[in-house]
């Protein structure tokens, strides 16, 4: 009967465990070419995500008004523009009744972006991204025509003598030469804005006319020339930029055949401006429209219309958009004429009207590009990830060899231990030896397999498990010959 002793069994073979966290940060800590991969591809991913973030269109509010005036027909083909050409910034229209109104929805939050009119209202929460005109103020006197010659004393007669006596009457009222004859007259003023008519008595009162002594008269824009034909006005006043189509029509309106508008001159301007800096000096060129004069340069005042931001708009959007309000300007300006009148805004230091960082940046040509934006982030991330990495590896390197250098020594004197004993060792003793080196080897095995041996080391217990197996053949060999 063949008995055997459980003891000297050989132990079945364990599977292999799996790698715990530990041991895989160990693993990986002796693979820098593999950690600097992983770092350099953490790094672009971050980089690709945020140029992904970047690239998307961001859509920005737009505060103008009234509806088919001529600020609203420009923002929104500025919008079409933004949207044809694939531009990182969108529009959104958001309709007021006027530019008041337009302030106040900057001013609130309703918009990101407003179009002002410096003499109605700046928002307290804006800053200027560009000018979006400049309007003059035009006061025209229509044409009157020249009474016909007197007839001939030898044709005269009582009828012809009540005309001369007509005529006679007429040239006594005296004509309108300047802004101080405006007194005990009627002034009409084209567009219904309460802007305009408080721009007339400004006017007035430089001169010294009181406002109440002049009667104004107020008319739409729409089918100008019929209204004016139809009312009777000593004095006109319009507002709006050289060249535009309504002052062309109401100078071209007040005159009488090959007799020409007066255009009174404003040469009080400048003090205007420095009463008032909501308004600036200006000048309407000889021949702005055409044959109707003036015939020579005309100095006036105007006022400004802005594009103006919130103040918390981020400075980037604010760059782009200006950058790419200014393309539409020249890509635009000969569909639209009203794009060319687009300009930089004052960007002085001491200027009275504070222009917004991001547009600041794009006119002075500062603006920076994405890795111009990034590279300090990127740097600092680079730093901090080898860092944190450094002091991991560190961390992962000390718990790896402290407890394993032990471990390490034990085995070599376990197996030194076992060439000892070997040499006086019972025959039950001897496979349980055996065993004890298997199981050293093993574990030594495994070691190597997660680096945690140098080569000289495991050259050692190498050596070690030879000499064991070696000492237990010979005192196994002794043993049978007894």
């Amino acid at each position: 009967m063949n008995v055997q002793n459980p003891h000297l069994m050989p132990a079945p073979a364990a599977e292999k465990p799996p790698l715990t966290v530990g041991e895989r940060l160990r693993l990986m800590a002796h693979h820098p070419l593999l950690i600097a991969t992983g770092l350099i591809l953490a790094v672009t991913g971050v980089a690709v995500v945020v140029s992904y973030i970047e690239s998307k269109p961001a859509a920005l509010k737009i505060a103008v008004g009234p509806k088919q005036s001529e600020d609203h027909r420009l923002i929104l083909a500025l919008a079409q523009y933004f949207a044809r050409e694939r531009a990182p910034i969108r529009l959104k229209l958001v309709p007021q009744d006027n530019t008041a109104k337009n302030a106040e929805a900057l001013d609130n939050g309703t918009a990101d972006l407003a179009v002002v009119r410096r003499d109605v209202a700046m928002p307290k929460a804006g800053q200027v991204i560009a000018v979006q005109r400049r309007d003059v103020a035009v006061l025209i006197v229509p044409a009157v025509e020249a009474p016909p010659p007197p007839p001939t004393p030898a044709k005269k007669n009582g009828r012809a003598a009540k005309a001369v006596k007509a005529a006679s009457v007429t040239s006594t009222v005296k004509p309108i030469e300047k802004i101080e004859d405006l007194a005990g007259k009627t002034v009409g003023i084209v567009g219904r804005a309460p802007a305009n008519v408080t721009l007339l008595h400004t006017i007035l009162r430089q001169y010294g006319v009181p406002p109440d002594q002049v009667t104004t008269l107020q008319f739409a824009p729409e089918d100008l020339t019929t209204q004016l034909k139809a009312a009777k006005f000593d004095a006109l006043l319009a507002v709006g930029p050289v060249g535009s189509k309504i002052i062309a029509e109401a100078v071209t309106a007040l005159a009488r055949g090959k007799t020409h508008p007066l255009f009174l001159a404003i040469g009080s301007s400048e003090a205007i401006e420095q009463q008032n800096p909501v308004y600036q000096s200006a000048e309407i060129p000889a021949g702005a429209f055409g044959g109707s004069g003036p015939a020579e340069t005309v100095e006036t005042i105007g006022v400004s219309h802005y594009l103006v931001a919130r103040r918390t708009l981020d400075s980037v959007l604010a760059g782009e958009f200006t950058k790419w309000l200014f393309y539409a300007k020249q890509a635009q300006g000969a569909e639209m004429p009203a794009f060319t009148k687009i300009e930089s805004p004052d960007t002085d230091k001491a200027a009275s009207l504070s222009v917004h960082p991001g547009a600041l940046a794009y006119l002075e040509g500062e603006q920076r590009g994405f890795f111009e934006r990034y590279s300090e982030p990127l740097y600092w991330a680079l730093m901090l990830f080898s860092f944190f990495g450094s002091g991991a590896a560190w961390l992962v390197s000390y718990a790896r060899s402290s407890p394993s250098k032990s471990e390490r020594r034990n085995d070599l004197e376990a197996l030194i231990g076992v060439i000892k004993r070997a040499r006086t060792a019972a025959a039950q003793e001897l496979d349980l030896m055996c065993i004890e080196i298997d199981d050293i080897v093993e574990r030594a095995i495994r070691q190597i397999e997660r680096g945690e041996i140098h080569h000289n080391r495991s050259s050692a217990v190498t050596l070690a498990a030879d000499q064991a197996r070696r000492a237990v053949a010979e005192r196994r060999a002794v043993l049978l010959k007894v």
